[in-house]
């Protein structure tokens, strides 16, 4: 499914295994408008999703992640699906698209253009990826339920809310 904004912006690592296993540029900081063509971007490779877990309130106001008032480590949105859970990082959509594609690119395991290789830009977006890997694993420690359980349980995830996953039809390719 292609949304009236475009094809979701959706990278995955081919190692679904390291602290961040992707990264999805949105279009808007309406996160709801566009989680229909993530998760259908998502599945094929990831399986059903069961649940989503993000800071959501705070996203909307997150600057672009080169903006003075930005957090330090991008965030995070992790998605637990019938065969793993994955985190994602999610680029802020005012992040200027020079960072987002050199973010995109590292949290994705693809290689910097070897002109590119040593810029500025290039250098904080390995430092944004290695923010983001350390608040993953971070996370990953601190969680030892099931996501269903987390709220009652009173986790320390427990301010991220959780919402049903949206179902999805279609098998858009994840691009590349």
């Amino acid at each position: 499914m292609t949304s009236l904004l475009g094809p979701p912006r959706v990278h995955l690592h081919p190692d679904l295994t390291q602290p961040v296993g992707g990264v999805w540029f949105p279009y808007t900081s309406t996160l709801s408008d566009e989680l229909a063509s993530f998760s259908q971007a998502v599945t094929p490779m990831l399986g059903s999703i069961v649940a989503l877990q993000m800071d959501w309130r705070a996203f909307r106001s997150r600057p672009g992640l080169d903006s003075e008032g930005s957090p330090p480590s991008p965030p995070l949105l992790r998605v637990t699906t019938n065969r793993m859970t994955v985190e994602f990082i999610v680029i802020p959509p005012r992040t200027p698209s020079t960072l987002a594609e050199a973010l995109a690119r590292l949290a994705s395991g693809k290689p910097i253009p070897p002109e590119r290789r040593h810029s500025l830009l290039v250098r904080y977006a390995e430092q944004l990826l290695e923010r983001a890997s350390t608040a993953a694993e971070h996370r990953g420690t601190l969680r030892s339920t099931p996501p269903s359980r987390s709220k009652k349980l009173g986790d320390s995830a427990a301010h991220h809310q959780q919402v049903p996953a949206p179902p999805g039809t279609q098998h858009p390719s994840v691009l590349g």
